[in-house]
């Protein structure tokens, strides 16, 4: 999940409800590549 929502209880919630990675902006876009690898949506570069 993206969102400018980063308070602990919308994180909190979202986890509950399914969510596998919350990421609140602004995006840190290395780290969104590193959950996006994790979670096997994209493949590593090599």
């Amino acid at each position: 999940m993206v969102t400018a929502l980063g308070e602990t209880n919308y994180v909190q919630q979202s986890f509950e409800l399914g969510c596998d990675a919350y990421a609140a902006k602004p995006i840190d876009i290395d780290q969104l590549v590193k959950v996006m690898e994790k979670l096997g949506l994209v493949q590593k570069n090599i």
